[in-house]
């Protein structure tokens, strides 16, 4: 295993932006899943969502709110909280699969709108579940190249390519943006980053129809019916939900293993195992194999749902605010899934600024 090394950085400040939206994943499943008044399909939808862990998920319901508007909702917000300057920046990372256009891309847009200077780089990354850890990465790199504040802005529209008639994607997925902060410190510290691509499997995970291979047209827009009772249309994602499965739990498990094998680290010198928010059951079995008590794996997928590369910073600012804002904290976190790929990022994390999840309106 490849494992590049960082020194002497810190994030100065996360935030956390959702869609006010909020579905009732019950509610929304019993229709879904045509339950009306049988019993046993009722207590079977049940038992569905116990097991992934969704309770609720939030979805721009306009579907009119972008990426772009999440992202730039957080930072103001960071920025207002925190009294950071925009002429403080050097340069704006921004993630995402659903950008608002192809061409400029999100984060030059990000720059104009939060009135950061002209010299100000501009990225975009195009990545999933372990968006988070690709951008923290590329973000420490800037950081300690040009050795001033760099914006990672995080966010994802997900729902607008799950079919909310598929009875696989549909009750997963949520809509946030999420805006961190990574800047040059003068702490004696170390991040350590590594990655892992299987490519041969990326059919098991994938939104087609967007790029220029399979051009969208008229017919893209209509449903076509599913095996299982189900609708989704050519665009729309397709997960083969058991393949993830058992690659999160048989593959990124032996990753972890190697990883803190390679660096000399058990789960003891961890305060925190952050993982991407995709299936409770799944995230419980992953971090039992390596290790972790359930006490030190937080979870926000019951409020938020699968928000794709958006669900790492989200669940730190969501269920770890009153802690990162106070000390110093260890985290482990890792982001897996589409590619197939795994990231894993080893970094210290507070006293930092982390204000409350805020709504967009």
């Amino acid at each position: 295993m490849l494992v590049s090394k960082a020194a002497n950085l810190k994030v100065a400040g996360i935030s956390a932006c959702v869609p006010k939206y909020e579905v009732d994943n019950l509610e929304y499943m019993k229709k879904l899943f045509r339950v009306e008044n049988d019993e046993r399909k009722t207590k079977a939808v049940e038992s569905l969502i116990k097991s992934t862990g969704i309770e609720k998920r939030r979805v721009c319901a306009d579907k009119k709110t972008t990426s772009l508007d999440l992202a730039v909702k957080a930072a103001e917000n960071l920025f207002k909280e925190g009294s950071f300057s925009p002429e403080d920046f050097c340069a704006v990372v921004f993630v995402t699969e659903s950008p608002d256009n192809l061409m400029p891309n999100n984060s030059s847009r990000a720059q104009s709108l939060l009135g950061l200077p002209e010299n100000t780089a501009v990225l975009d990354i195009n990545h999933a579940c372990p968006g988070y850890i690709y951008g923290l990465w590329t973000s420490s790199l800037i950081a300690n190249s040009l050795g001033r504040k760099v914006l990672l802005l995080v966010a994802e529209t997900s729902s607008y390519f799950v079919s909310e008639y598929d009875m696989v994607t549909g009750p997963l997925f949520g809509d946030a943006g999420t805006a961190t902060i990574i800047e040059q410190s003068s702490e004696d510290n170390e991040w350590l980053f590594a990655f892992e691509t299987d490519g041969s499997k990326g059919n098991v995970l994938v939104t087609p129809g967007f790029g220029f291979k399979d051009i969208p047209s008229a017919k893209k827009m209509e449903y076509a019916d599913l095996p299982d009772g189900g609708k989704r249309r050519p665009f729309d994602m397709y997960m083969d939900g058991q393949a993830v499965f058992n690659y999160v739990v048989q593959t990124v498990s032996k990753y972890f293993k190697e990883f803190m094998s390679e660096n000399g680290r058990t789960q003891e010198d961890y305060d925190y195992l952050v993982l991407h928010q995709a299936n409770a059951f799944m995230l419980k079995m992953l971090a039992r194999s390596i290790g972790f008590p359930a006490s030190k794996v937080p979870l926000s997928l019951n409020k938020y749902g699968n928000t794709n590369s958006v669900t790492i910073p989200l669940d730190i600012v969501s269920e770890l605010t009153s802690t990162i804002t106070q000390e110093s904290n260890r985290i482990l976190m890792s982001g897996f899934g589409a590619g197939l790929a795994t990231g894993i990022a080893d970094i210290n994390l507070g006293p930092c600024v982390c204000p409350e999840v805020i709504e967009y309106e």
